[in-house]
């Protein structure tokens, strides 16, 4: 195995050893995946069924770049690093939007949907406090020492035959992807709202911050005690 370190780590963010592209594979009978290497065994199996099954089941299918492998990320403990992960579609969904959830909500529910058949084995960007939603990845827990764990490797010697995912999790797991679905995409919209509103009234950088410093302008104060100390100086003056 070709490991290597990057950015003086030896494992990205899932656990994963990071590798050199020559342990990579491309996966084959798609179309854009030529710029995505993939790790090669129990991983690429994964992954590989994965980007099969979205191709066949999420509307609009694969139909612009996506990337895999890469040798430098802006991200130290990127998954990227190791092989694991892949930004489906990238050019459709820039990191930190929201225009899947906002224009496409069918291919949201077909994802989560995936998402479940795939035993949570494969992590979805979106789920981050800043979206991703190009980018997916083999999830914590499937990686043991410098290989795949026993978790990962069950799962594709039950479920992965030539390449393709077979059978299904039941109508009670789905029932409950749906659910989340639709809960996500009916709540996204008012959280990304009510994070602009914060951020008025509290300062800049404080869209996602447990504590606000709030405007400088205002003596580091939010807006709404800035007016109050403003009108006090009326009234009390």
């Amino acid at each position: 195995m070709s490991f290597r370190t990057a950015y003086g780590n030896t494992h990205s963010e899932n656990g994963w050893r990071m590798v050199n592209r020559d342990e990579c594979a491309l996966i084959q009978g798609l179309a854009f995946m030529d710029t995505a290497p993939v790790r090669k065994g129990w991983a690429f199996e994964a992954l590989s069924a994965f980007a099969h099954w979205y191709d066949q089941n999420v509307p609009g299918e694969i139909v612009s770049a996506t990337w895999g492998w890469s040798n430098t990320n802006d991200v130290s403990t990127s998954n990227h690093l190791s092989g694991t992960a892949l930004d489906i579609n990238a050019p459709q969904y820039p990191w930190g939007g929201d225009r899947m959830a906002r224009e496409f909500p069918a291919r949201v529910a077909a994802i989560r949907r995936g998402l479940t058949e795939f035993e949570g084995i494969i992590f979805w960007g979106a789920d981050w406090s800043r979206k991703d939603e190009m980018h997916f990845q083999l999830n914590s827990g499937t990686a043991k020492g410098d290989g795949a764990s026993d978790r990962l490797i069950d799962f594709v010697r039950r479920r992965i035959v030539d390449g393709q995912l077979k059978g299904s999790v039941g109508k009670t797991a789905l029932d409950a992807a749906k659910v989340n679905a639709f809960t996500q995409v009916f709540m996204g919209p008012i959280g990304s709202d009510t994070k602009d509103v914060r951020e008025q009234l509290c300062g800049i950088g404080s869209r996602d911050a447990g504590e606000y410093d709030g405007w400088g302008q205002l003596g580091n104060r939010t807006v709404t005690d800035g007016l109050g100390a403003v009108l006090d100086r009326v009234v009390n003056r």
